[in-house]
């Protein structure tokens, strides 16, 4: 099912870089990266982290922090056409 491969959270997903604050803690939830590991979507879409822009893969999934709208940062996500994998491209206006 094409619903069960994305998967849009606020919090990034513990760890990973895309969570990483200026001081150089990692401020994600442990409990998204553990659904994320369990689960395995194909994309995870995330933010709250305005300095965690990138791009990163956990396990199977690619997952993205496009960094802060408001800066005029967004993503481009483009799935295969059978929907088992993902390419992102991190853009700006």
């Amino acid at each position: 099912d094409v619903y069960k491969r994305q998967f849009l959270t606020h919090t990034p997903p513990h760890g990973t870089g895309l969570d990483r604050i200026y001081s150089g803690d990692y401020v994600g939830s442990k409990k998204i990266r553990e659904f994320v590991q369990a689960f395995s979507p194909v994309l995870h879409v995330c933010g709250h982290v305005h300095e965690g822009r990138g791009s990163v893969t956990l396990g199977r999934t690619v997952v993205v922090n496009p960094g802060p709208a408001m800066a005029g940062y967004y993503a481009v996500a483009r799935f295969t056409t059978d929907m088992r994998s993902v390419e992102v491209e991190l853009k700006r206006i």
